[in-house]
C-alpha cells in the first residue's frame, strides 16, 4: 500500500509503523484521520491513546469506523464483494471487524 501511495503521491513522507506505538513525538501533529483502520488494529485502546499523544493540545482527531453488519447499509454488500472476488477467507476478515 505504501509503494502504491509513493507512486500516487511522492510529495508526502510515507511511513509505516504499529498503531499502538506510532513512531511519533508528543504533540507532533495538528490532526490525526483513521478511515477505516481502527477496527483492524489489534489493540484499539493504544490506538487511540497513541493518536491523542500525538496531537498538539486543541489538534483534531477524526474516525470512522464501520459498525456491525446489522446496523451498516453498504458494509454487507462490501463483504458480499470480497467474498466473490477474493474468497470467504478475506472476506471473514471483513465480517469479523465489523
Amino acid at each position: 500500500m505504501l509503494a502504491v501511495a509513493e507512486r500516487l503521491e511522492p510529495g508526502v513522507t510515507w511511513q509505516q509503523g504499529v498503531a499502538g506505538e506510532l513512531p511519533f513525538a508528543d504533540a507532533s501533529f495538528d490532526a490525526v484521520v483513521s478511515q477505516f483502520g481502527l477496527m483492524f488494529f489489534p489493540d484499539r485502546l493504544a490506538a487511540l491513546r497513541e493518536m491523542v499523544r500525538v496531537l498538539v493540545p486543541g489538534g483534531r482527531m477524526a474516525v470512522a469506523v464501520w459498525d456491525s453488519l446489522e446496523n451498516a447499509e453498504a458494509l454487507p454488500a462490501e463483504v458480499d464483494l470480497v467474498s466473490r472476488l477474493a474468497g470467504d477467507a478475506a472476506a471473514n476478515v471483513e465480517r469479523n471487524s465489523a
